[in-house]
């Protein structure tokens, strides 16, 4: 199973169980699960939205870090794997600055 179907059956079964313990109808619309409090929402957070932007998150800050690992950190960001790991945040979050990278 890839990483983005794990994280979209997570957020599956916490609706889930959100709807069941709150005793809402199944047919409750999901944003209203996810929007924010003061929205109105419940404010429960979608792992297919935060989790990738946590680790793009990560990847630009030790980018930026001046310490002795960004050297091998900088080193590892030209490989296939990284490359790929990479464009699917970059597809997962809405604003992605390019130059980053």
């Amino acid at each position: 199973m890839s990483p983005a179907a794990t994280l979209k059956n997570i957020d599956k079964v916490t609706r889930h169980y959100v709807k069941t313990i709150l005793h809402l109808h199944l047919h409750t619309p999901d944003n209203l699960i996810h929007a924010p409090l003061r929205d109105g929402g419940l404010g429960v957070t979608q792992m297919t939205v935060s989790i990738p932007n946590i680790l793009l998150r990560r990847i630009i800050n030790n980018l930026s870090d001046s310490s002795e690992r960004d050297g091998v950190f900088k080193a590892t960001l030209p490989t296939v794997r990284v490359e790929g790991m990479r464009k699917e945040a970059s597809g997962s979050c809405r604003q992605v600055p390019v130059a980053v990278f």
